[in-house]
């Protein structure tokens, strides 16, 4: 990210952009507060990570699941569900199942491998239990991407649907040039908006850990930029310092550094990070 921040007297300061591409971002350590997020050994089953909002969503506290069977938590249907995501290591999102609330809404579970553990992503519905959630719903509408005969109407396809399913008022195709620079090639947003279609962005505005992540999860969110981070708990008896990669996860925190961003382009809120590039070379 380039330009320049203020500093505490206000006095203009450059901005150091090596910090993003130093930055960790798939091990945060931390989840966004909109879901919780519960993780277990694949070979054990126990709960080695919980959310500290775990309470709030899904009625237990983090404190009392770590190190306790799964089963005991979430029940044994919908462990034989989502554990099928344990299966292969790199397993997409795709094992889900809807739990019963301690609020009466229903939560939408997904499960994803991660290692040697299984993760968890837990996020409670606002629409009735038949109804998907928007980004489940994204994952199926990529699919249908795949009968475009062009890049160009595989981006403008792109940007139509997930407009139509977020409700946002602006989506965009962002290509990545072989330098790390980035372009918008598609654009659907509302007509009062500032079209954005054809600016270019430094590569620094994206770093390279950033560009691969993308690559491994075709679909994420960020629900409101200026949301606090959630932290994870370890369970003191397997913490080997190890920290959780949470590439594949819904719920992953994202580095401030890019909430900050959001806020100064004047973004609530972004979904979906798809990668159109048809031959990964980023």
């Amino acid at each position: 990210m380039s330009g320049e921040q203020k500093g505490v007297l206000g006095a203009p300061q450059r901005f150091n952009t090596s910090l993003c591409e130093r930055e960790p971002i798939h091990v945060p350590g931390a989840i966004q507060p909109h879901g919780a997020l519960l993780a277990v050994l694949a070979d054990g089953l126990s709960i080695t990570h919980a959310s500290a909002n775990l309470a709030e969503i899904l009625g237990y506290s983090a404190e009392a699941v770590l190190g306790r069977p799964l089963e005991e938590v979430l029940g044994p249907a919908a462990c034989r569900v989502l554990l099928g995501a344990g299966l292969h290591e790199g397993t997409a999102p795709g094992q889900e199942y809807f739990l019963p609330g301690p609020d009466g809404r229903t939560c939408h579970l997904q499960a994803h491998r991660s290692g040697r553990s299984i993760c968890v992503d837990i996020e409670p519905m606002r629409s009735e239990p038949w109804q998907r959630l928007p980004v489940t719903i994204a994952q199926s509408v990529l699919k249908t991407f795949k009968q475009a005969t062009t890049r160009t109407e595989l981006c403008e396809l792109a940007v139509r649907g997930m407009k139509t399913i977020a409700g946002y008022d602006r989506v965009m195709a962002y290509r990545f040039g072989e330098d790390g620079h980035g372009e918008v090639v598609a654009e659907a947003c509302e007509p009062t908006l500032e079209p954005y279609i054809g600016l270019r962005y430094p590569a620094t505005d994206v770093p390279p850990q950033a560009r691969r992540l993308y690559l491994r999860q075709s679909v994420g969110a960020i629900a409101n930029s200026s949301y606090r981070p959630v932290p994870l708990l370890v369970d003191p008896k397997v913490d080997d310092g190890t920290p959780l990669d949470l590439t594949q996860s819904v719920l992953r925190s994202v580095s401030p550094i890019h909430c900050q961003y959001m806020r100064n382009m004047g973004t609530a809120a972004s979904d979906a990070y798809v990668d159109v590039s048809g031959d990964h070379n980023i």
